[in-house]
């Protein structure tokens, strides 16, 4: 199967577009094809920036260690959602020592909290204030989260927002 970029009337095909269809689709198998692919064509293996937050969405922890390993055109990326399934204390520990990802602290923070993770919460929070990547934050869509989550009265959740209350 040769993967050249093909070009038609209304038609860009390119690895990029094979990448991306494999992300949606949790095909890791196909992610590692067209990479090794590229390196048998002397191309780099790059990656649209959306792609790796597409796949933390997603949950394929898999395509995201192999994209983070293995793609060659770092641009930043905006770290939005991780999927429940997929949220670790090393994952996160991952993407906040990587240098082109930033976390959209209102969102990040929300998919934790809706999951019940409020130790990766505060981990993340903590992380994210000793590296200075807090922006986009507004306390207050995390506190309308909070109570709209009917997680928030379990500990250690409400300890930790009880002096906004």
């Amino acid at each position: 199967m040769e993967f050249k970029k093909v070009r038609s009337h209304n038609f860009d095909f390119a690895p990029g577009d094979i990448v991306r269809t494999a992300v949606q689709n949790g095909d890791y198998q196909l992610v590692q094809y067209v990479h090794v692919h590229c390196a048998q064509l002397g191309e780099p293996f790059t990656v649209r920036p959306n792609l790796i937050p597409l796949a933390l969405k997603l949950g394929h922890l898999e395509i995201v260690s192999f994209l983070l390993d293995h793609h060659d055109d770092y641009q930043k990326m905006e770290i939005e959602k991780i999927a429940p399934s997929i949220q670790s204390r090393e994952l996160i520990q991952r993407l906040i020592s990587h240098p082109y990802i930033r976390f959209d602290a209102t969102r990040s923070r929300e998919c934790l909290i809706l999951a019940g993770n409020f130790e990766l919460f505060q981990f993340l929070d903590d992380n994210l204030q000793q590296h200075q990547q807090l922006y986009n934050f507004r306390y207050e869509d995390i506190l309308n989260c909070i109570g709209n989550s009917s997680s928030f009265l379990q500990p250690p959740l409400h300890r930790w927002f009880a002096p906004f209350f």
